[in-house]
C-alpha cells in the first residue's frame, strides 16, 4: 500500500466512514443524496482499485483519526492531513457488511477497462482477481466470468472436469457462449497433422453422456463443438447420447459442429437454430445428412460452410439446398473457378443480404520447399494466378446483380476487404476491416468473420 497517494487514501477513508455513519442513523440516506455528496461514485472505484492492488482476500478497514498528520510516501515532503490508519482484519468479513448496491457498482468498475484508444472492453483478469477477494464477490463475478467458456481438453481428462461443474447451478446458469474442443486418440486423416498425441486414451460413453446431461442443464445461445481425432469415440458417443436422452436445446441459436457426416440430429436437437457452421468433406449435395436436414432448418438465417476446394457446381448445390438464406459465408479456396463465374449463380438467392466468401485460388507449389520459402512461393503463385481478378470490380458486379445484397466481404491471401453499396445507384464503397462490425458481417478475426463469440 506504500505507493498509494495520501489523497487517495483520505478520499476512500472519508467516503467509507461517512457511509457507515449515515447507514447507522435512523434516517437512511437516499440514493440521490449519496450521489450528490460524491459517496457512491467514489467508493466503487476506490474499493475496486484497492482489491486489485492488494490481490489478496482482505479489504483494508479504513478509520479516521482527527487532527493528526500523515507523512507522504516520499519522506520529508511535509504533507499535512488527517491521519488514515489502515488495519487488515483476519478475514474478509468486513466486505460482507458493505451495501449491496455498492458491491454491484464495484464489480461494474472491475468489469471494464479502457484501452489507449478510449474504447472500453471487458477485463476478465480484473474479474478473476475480484472473485478471489471473498465469497460474496465470487457470487457476483461468476455470471461474467462464465458467460463465455472456452476449453480445450484431452478425452481422457474430460470426465472429471465435467464433474467439477455438474452440480454448480450458478456456473451452469451463467454459460451463454460455449466452445469445447476435445482431443481424441485416433490417427489423423493426414500425416501433416501435428496435433496427434498417441498417449491420449479414448473417452468412454459415460463421458459423452455427462456432456449431454450438462448441455441439457445450461441455456447457451451459442455452442461450438470440435472433436479432433475422435470419430470412433467422442463423435460417435455424443451422437448416440443425444438420441438416447432425447436432448432438445431450444436456447441455442448458433451452432458450429465439426463433422458434416453425423448431422441428421441437428433439426431435432436445435429447433430454434439461426446460424449453422459446418465443414464439408465433399460437395454439398453429396454430404451425408445435409440434403436431408436442409429443408427442416426453417429458422436458419446464417450459413457458414468450409470446404478445401470450391467449384462452380458446389455453389449451385448450395443455392439449391438453401434458397432462402440471408447470410452466407463460404471459406476455403477456389479450384478452377473465378469469382466472376460465381456471381450469376448466387444472384438466384433472392433473400441474400450479406455475403462473405473466399477469392483465394488453389495453387500447387513445387516439392521440396518448407518454412518461409514455401510460404513465399505460395504467396507468389497466388498473386500471379491466371484466375486472379480485381476485388473492387467483382464487388460492383455482385451489388448490381444481387439486388438484395447490402454487405460483401471478399477474403484474399493478405486479409479481407469489406464492401457496401450506397444509394439507389448501387455505388460501391470499401469499408476498413477495423469497422467490419458496422457492415453487419461480424468481427473479423484472422481475416475472416467470426459468427459466434465462442470462437
Amino acid at each position: 500500500m506504500a505507493s498509494i497517494c495520501p489523497e487517495y487514501l483520505l478520499t476512500v477513508a472519508t467516503s467509507y466512514n461517512c457511509l457507515n455513519s449515515l447507514s447507522s442513523s435512523k434516517a437512511a440516506p437516499s440514493r440521490s443524496f449519496l450521489h450528490e455528496n460524491g459517496i457512491i461514485p467514489a467508493l466503487p472505484w476506490a474499493i475496486c482499485n484497492i482489491c486489485l492492488y492488494c490481490q489478496h482476500p482482505l479489504l483494508p478497514r479504513l478509520v479516521i483519526e482527527e487532527t493528526t498528520t500523515m507523512e507522504d510516501v516520499s519522506r520529508g515532503s511535509g504533507y499535512i492531513a488527517t491521519k488514515t490508519v489502515i488495519s487488515t482484519p483476519s478475514s474478509s468479513a468486513s466486505l460482507m457488511t458493505l451495501p449491496l448496491e455498492l458491491i454491484i457498482e464495484t464489480i461494474g468498475f472491475a468489469k471494464l477497462s479502457k484501452s489507449r484508444r478510449g474504447v472500453y472492453f471487458e477485463d476478465r483478469n480484473s474479474l478473476r482477481t475480484m472473485s478471489r477477494v471473498c465469497k460474496l464477490f465470487r457470487v457476483f463475478t461468476i455470471p461474467d466470468l462464465f458467460k463465455t467458456v472456452c476449453r480445450t481438453v484431452n478425452e481422457n481428462e474430460m470426465h472429471y472436469k465435467l464433474q467439477a461443474i455438474e452440480g454448480n447451478a450458478l456456473i451452469l446458469g451463467s454459460i451463454r457462449h460455449l466452445s469445447l474442443c476435445t482431443q481424441g486418440p485416433e490417427w489423423p486423416p493426414t500425416k501433416w497433422r501435428d496435433d496427434y498425441d498417441p498417449s491420449i486414451i479414448p473417452c468412454s460413453r459415460t463421458t459423452a453422456a455427462l456432456l449431454v446431461k450438462i448441455l441439457r442443464k445450461i441455456t447457451p445461445e451459442e455452442v461450438r463443438l470440435t472433436f479432433k481425432c475422435g470419430n470412433k469415440s467422442m463423435v460417435a458417443f455424443f451422437r448416440a447420447e443425444l438420441g438416447k436422452q432425447k436432448a432438445c436445446l431450444q436456447s441455442v441459436r448458433v451452432l458450429t459442429y465439426p463433422s458434416s457426416i453425423t448431422i441428421g440430429f441437428i433439426p431435432q436437437t436445435f429447433p430454434n437454430l439461426r446460424c449453422l457452421s459446418l465443414e464439408l468433406n465433399g460437395s454439398p449435395m453429396h454430404t451425408a445428412g445435409l440434403r436431408i436436414i436442409a429443408p427442416k432448418l426453417t429458422t436458419l438465417a446464417t450459413l457458414e460452410l468450409y470446404k478445401a476446394h470450391w467449384k462452380c457446381d458446389d455453389f449451385k448445390e448450395v443455392v439449391k439446398l438453401f434458397p432462402s438464406i440471408n447470410y452466407l459465408l463460404i471459406d476455403g479456396e477456389l479450384k478452377l473457378t473465378r469469382v466472376s463465374d460465381i456471381i450469376p449463380i448466387l444472384k438466384h438467392l433472392d433473400h441474400l443480404e450479406k455475403l462473405a466468401m473466399t477469392e483465394i485460388p488453389v495453387v500447387y507449389p513445387p516439392r521440396g520447399l518448407s518454412g518461409a520459402a514455401l510460404q513465399a512461393r505460395i504467396k507468389a503463385l497466388r498473386a500471379n494466378h491466371l484466375d486472379r481478378e480485381s476485388s473492387a470490380t467483382n464487388a460492383t458486379r455482385f451489388f448490381r446483380q444481387c439486388k438484395s445484397l447490402t454487405a460483401l466481404l471478399l477474403k484474399c491471401d493478405t486479409g479481407s476487404r469489406v464492401y457496401r453499396s450506397v444509394g439507389q445507384s448501387r455505388d460501391v464503397i470499401r469499408v476498413k476491416s477495423k469497422n467490419a462490425n458496422d457492415s453487419g458481417l461480424g468481427s473479423i478475426k484472422k481475416g475472416w468473420p467470426v459468427i459466434n463469440k465462442a470462437a
